[in-house]
Order: C-alpha cells, then sequence, then structure tokens
C-alpha cells in the first residue's frame, strides 16, 4: 500500500469519503476516493487492486509548495506518470531529481518513507505498481528495466528510478485507456491487465530507444574511448568467470572502474544483451553441464549457479530452454 502522508492536521482539517461518479472528471469514475482538506489545499486518494497489478492515484492542489512523505508498506516495482504539475525526490547517490509533467519512470521503492516534494499549484500522480515477475521477464531486453528489477532483487533501501521518459502521444492514450476504463465491471480488471502490460512494454521500448539501429549510442547516450571498450570487455570477462557468484553488476563495475550505468550501456553496445541476459545465459549453461555430469540435486546446482533459492531457478531455466532442470536431466 501506497500513501503520501499529508501535513499534520490542524483545526481546519476536514476528511472526507467521495461516492462516484464524481463532479471532479480527474479521478478515476468508478472508484471511491478520500480527500483531505486543510490550509494547505487539498489531496485526494484512490486505489484499484487488479489481478498482478495495483493502481495508486493521486491528485494534489496546493496552496503553498510542501514536501510530503510517500508511505511504503512493502517494497515494490512501480511506473510513476506525472499526469498533470511536477515533484522532485532525492535519487539513491542523494542526489535531486525531478518528474515532471507528462515524464514516467519505472521505479524501484523501498518499505518506508520517501520525501517527495511538490510546488504550489495541482498535481497529478498516477503510480502503477506491478508485480516483479513480470518485470523480470522484460529484464533481458532492456538494461533500464533491469536495472530497476536487480534493486528489488538486492533489497536496497533507496528509492530508485530508470530512465525518466516524456510520454508519448501512444502511452498517454493507453494510460487513459487504463485509468478511466469504462469496460463493464465483469471484464474491467482484465481490460486493465491487458493496459498494464502494454505501458510497460511500451516504457522498455521507450528506454531501449537511446540506442540506434546499430546498438550504439543514441545522441544524449554514453561515449566510449577504447580504454573505456577495454573495461567493458574486461567486465564481459569477469561475468563470465564468476556467473555462479553472488557478483553484483556494482561489483563488476567496481573492478573495472566504470559507472554502472555507462557499463551497461557498454554491453549493450558491444555484445547487443544486457548484463542481466548475458549473466542468466551464462549460469545456464553452466546448470546444464552440472546436469549432464553430475548427481548434484536441482537445489544444490541452483546455488552452485548463483540462484538464491531453487524456484528462481527453474523459472530462469524453463524460460532459456523450455523444460524443468529435472527433465533436461533425464
Amino acid at each position: 500500500m501506497y500513501r503520501i502522508i499529508p501535513p499534520p492536521p490542524g483545526p481546519n482539517t476536514r476528511c472526507t469519503t467521495l461516492e462516484p461518479p464524481h463532479a471532479d472528471n480527474l479521478l478515476l469514475p468508478y472508484e471511491y476516493a478520500d480527500r483531505l482538506e486543510d490550509d494547505f489545499g487539498s489531496i485526494t486518494y484512490q486505489w484499484v487492486n487488479g489481478a498482478g497489478f495495483k493502481i495508486f492515484f493521486s491528485v494534489l492542489d496546493l496552496s503553498t509548495p510542501q514536501e510530503l512523505m510517500l508511505k511504503v508498506d512493502a517494497q515494490s516495482i512501480s511506473l510513476m506518470h506525472m499526469m498533470i504539475g511536477s515533484c522532485s525526490f532525492l535519487s539513491e547517490n542523494e542526489e535531486e531529481r525531478q518528474l515532471k509533467e507528462d515524464g514516467y519512470a519505472l521505479f524501484h521503492i523501498p518499505k518506508g518513507c520517501h520525501s517527495l516534494k511538490f510546488p504550489a499549484g495541482k498535481h497529478v500522480l498516477a503510480q502503477i505498481d506491478i508485480e516483479a515477475a513480470v518485470v523480470e521477464r522484460l529484464s533481458c531486453s532492456c538494461f533500464a528495466v533491469f536495472d530497476v528489477w536487480e534493486r528489488y532483487e538486492e533489497k536496497e533501501d533507496r528509492l530508485y528510478a530508470s530512465c525518466i521518459i516524456t510520454m508519448s502521444n501512444r502511452l498517454v492514450e493507453m494510460l487513459i485507456r487504463l485509468l478511466y476504463n469504462q469496460a463493464d465491471e465483469s471484464i474491467r480488471d482484465l481490460n486493465q491487465q491487458a493496459r498494464v502490460l502494454d505501458i510497460l512494454a511500451m516504457y522498455a521500448e521507450d528506454a531501449a530507444g537511446i540506442y540506434d539501429e546499430d546498438n550504439r549510442p543514441a545522441p544524449g547516450g554514453f561515449s566510449f574511448s577504447r580504454e573505456d571498450t577495454i573495461a567493458v570487455r574486461r567486465a564481459r570477462e569477469l561475468q563470465a568467470q564468476m556467473a555462479g557468484e553472488e557478483l553484483s553488476l556494482k561489483d563488476i563495475a567496481r573492478m573495472v572502474n566504470m559507472h554502472v550505468k555507462k557499463l551497461q550501456a557498454g554491453f549493450k553496445m558491444l555484445f547487443g544483451q544486457s548484463v542481466g541476459e548475458l549473466t542468466t545465459l551464462e549460469r545456464i549453461e553452466k546448470a546444464k553441464r552440472l546436469l549432464s555430469g553430475t548427481e548434484l540435486s536441482v537445489t544444490d546446482i541452483a546455488y552452485e549457479t548463483g540462484y538464491c533459492n531453487a524456484s528462481a531457478f527453474i523459472r530462469a531455466f524453463r524460460r532459456l530452454v523450455g523444460v524443468t532442470p529435472a527433465a533436461y536431466r533425464k
């Protein structure tokens, strides 16, 4: 559960529950809304609990700038869309970043409270909480998605956003179809679930667009010197040698003295695949050798190849090989 914590209540604080249909056409038309009003202005919340996703919708009308806290009960991966207005937040290196109007990004949001700063005015923020397993499936094809998924897997404690992208007309249309869905209640959840997957796929496509058709960084991407290229190739050797160990991308980047994001871009440029995808391939190849040449159990092979549990290993193996490890061994 998410909630933007309002300022402390005062003598003029008013809390109301709004029943649909709503006079305010910004609100989701089919959901109840909670509104808190005070001298600072008003904050209105709505929630949608779907199959495999959750939507947290906030409308803020602020008379003065406010630093508010985003309270999160459990770590999550969320697409955040700034439909109107803007807000700023502290990234993992304590750098302040801004999510501007029509901007969206994939976030890793740890459990706890995180500061969001809003200027005076109206702001509409839509957050789509997505199951980690769905994000994992896309992480091999887009390093911006892998970047977030890896932080979720490592349970990092800092709010993090990957590429912040301006919403295209196609994305805005899909977002409106998700949020203001007028389908019959019996099929609305299924309809919204499909839109959520579409929007996540669009983000992966947009984030991958920092490369041109030859997998070279597009304008605004990283440039690589000869020394940088050598460092990326050295990182690839380390990644292959240590694929079965608990070695993070940050560890490899530190070994070759390169920023994590630049290393990610270098892998995509030189090898056409993300670090995560190459690591998974190395692990699965090692697992196939162990399944064929040893009598180790599937659980032991999972640990030998760097997986934290057998379930994650079996999912990855079946996705790439087409059968379970046990079936492959037979």
